[in-house]
C-alpha cells in the first residue's frame, strides 16, 4: 500500500517538474523574445533622440546664422548713417 502510494507521489511530482520545465522553457522564450523587442526599441529612440540633436544644432545654427546676417545689416546702416553729408 505505502509503495503504491509512493510510487503515485513519485508519478505526480514528475509529472509537475516536466510541466514545470516546459513553463521555464517557454518563460525563457517570452524573455528573450521581449529583451529583442526592448533592444530594438532602445535603437530606435536613440536614433531619434541623435536625430534630433542633430536637427536641434542645425536649427540653432540657422537661427545663429540670420542673427548674424541682421547685425551686419544693422552695421552697415549705422555705417551708412554716421557718415557726414555731403554739403553743397
Amino acid at each position: 500500500m505505502a509503495d503504491a502510494i509512493v510510487s503515485l507521489a513519485v508519478e505526480r511530482i514528475s509529472d509537475l517538474l516536466i510541466n514545470e520545465a516546459l513553463f521555464l522553457k517557454d518563460v525563457k522564450e517570452e524573455v528573450e523574445s521581449l529583451k529583442a523587442e526592448l533592444e530594438r526599441m532602445q535603437c530606435f529612440v536613440e536614433d531619434v533622440d541623435c536625430q534630433l540633436n542633430k536637427t536641434s544644432v542645425s536649427e540653432i545654427e540657422c537661427q545663429k546664422s540670420e542673427i548674424l546676417l541682421s547685425m551686419l545689416k544693422m552695421s552697415s546702416i549705422l555705417l551708412f548713417l554716421k557718415q557726414p553729408m555731403p554739403m553743397n
